[in-house]
């Protein structure tokens, strides 16, 4: 196996054991949330949270592909246009 296969293997296990740590970590926090503030607040926090998403959404939609499509497009060899992209 080559060197560049054992180094993408191995982010990818991390970023795998990120992702069931942050997982473990959001349904512990959810049921002890749950308990503190009760059923009927604990819902309207989750409702608030689901529209505030759904916003999110549609308001980043495609804005990561446009972001590399400016970039690849960019005629300019400098990197200070290309750093003005991915940095606004």
């Amino acid at each position: 196996m080559s060197e560049q296969m054992v180094f993408f293997l191995s982010n990818l296990s991390w970023s795998f054991a990120a992702g069931v740590v942050v997982l473990g970590a959001t349904v512990i926090i959810s049921t002890i949330g749950g308990r503190l503030i009760g059923p009927y607040e604990y819902g309207q926090y989750n409702y608030i949270l689901v529209i505030t998403q759904f916003i999110i959404l549609f308001a980043f939609w495609g804005l990561d592909t446009s972001a590399i499509k400016a970039i690849a497009k960019s005629t300019d060899n400098s990197n200070s246009e290309k750093q003005k992209i991915i940095s606004s």
